[in-house]
């Protein structure tokens, strides 16, 4: 019974990290695109947070995802926005933003 028990939390680990891998692509460009400012409307509520420009990889290059106001998920508070980053011999790729 023992070892059945740690033979499956080793495959519920595994899958796990393979998800966690597959979910963590990075596409690198050999410069980040231009980021077009978005001006922020006005706060539809109190309980709305900004959720600045992000970038989305679609087809072979980034495009923009312009910012928004949103309410955050149950026990998040803050956004993170997200940022590029240069890695030596690949290029720049982006780090997505998240709710806090």
């Amino acid at each position: 019974m023992k070892k059945h028990f740690l033979s499956l939390c080793l495959a519920v680990a595994l899958l796990v990290g393979f998800n966690l891998n597959a979910s963590a692509q990075k596409y690198y460009v050999k410069e980040p695109p231009v980021v077009h400012v978005t001006v922020k409307s006005a706060k539809p509520s109190p309980s709305h947070k900004w959720v600045a420009d992000e970038f989305a990889y679609r087809g072979e290059k980034y495009e923009q995802v312009p910012g928004h106001w949103e309410v955050p998920p149950a026990g998040h508070r803050k956004w993170v926005p997200g940022h590029w980053v240069k890695e030596e011999g690949h290029g720049h790729y982006w780090v997505p933003g998240a709710w806090k």
